[in-house]
């Protein structure tokens, strides 16, 4: 019985690090992608004017669809989270052993990866609409 503990926990662990793997690898391309397009509409900003708006706004939207798709992500490694740490309690590993169990408390009681996500994204959401209002 143990060992069906034990797959499930890896199952657990690897379906929680590949999502926020995931999620690391858009929070870390999202402001450098934005922000090389918002610089290279910067400066061409004489030849492109009249389409400042719509891709502004193209990007904004784009960008607060990606911030729901965070949001979902962030919901599903929390799930993953506590179902870990059940799994942990049940196969009796302490949190010097458990990765979830022993993850550190947040900074300041409330202080998580969640509030630097959605800096980032409120970030390069404001980034976008800055553009559209260059028109």
């Amino acid at each position: 019985m143990d060992n069906n503990y034990i797959k499930l926990y890896e199952e657990v662990c690897r379906t929680y690090h590949n999502i926020h793997s995931f999620r690391a690898k858009l929070l870390a391309l999202l402001p450098f992608a934005s922000g090389f397009c918002n610089v290279i509409l910067l400066l061409n900003t004489n030849k492109l004017n009249t389409y400042l708006f719509p891709i502004g706004i193209f990007g904004a939207i784009v960008t607060f669809g990606l911030f729901i798709y965070e949001l979902r992500g962030t919901q599903r490694c929390y799930e993953l989270k506590k179902i870990a740490i059940n799994l942990e309690k049940t196969l009796k590993l302490s949190k010097d052993t458990g990765q979830f169990l022993g993850e550190p408390k947040p900074i300041l009681g409330f202080i998580r990866e969640g509030i630097a996500g959605a800096i980032i994204y409120a970030s390069v959401f404001c980034g976008w609409i800055l553009i559209s209002t260059l028109s």
